[in-house]
């Protein structure tokens, strides 16, 4: 485990799209309502170091699944 917990710290990284799967809770921003929301068992993707999507289920494709308890780390 603690060889992949360093792939998620390499510069590798940085060039991927990395999709963090069914997160415990994620706080994305509702444009209806004007305000972040709490949200359970959402996914987060982000590319380098933008993030594209935080939400319920993500549809798009992304170069690595990464497990929720490496990817906090």
């Amino acid at each position: 485990m603690k060889e992949s917990a360093e792939r998620y710290r390499n510069e590798e990284i940085l060039n991927m799209a990395v999709w963090i799967k069914d997160a415990e809770g994620v706080a994305p921003w509702d444009e209806g309502a004007k305000q972040h929301v709490y949200l359970e068992g959402g996914d987060v993707v982000f590319e380098g170091s933008a993030i594209t999507f935080v939400g319920r289920i993500h549809a798009g494709a992304a170069d690595e699944i990464a497990p929720l308890s490496l990817a906090l780390r």
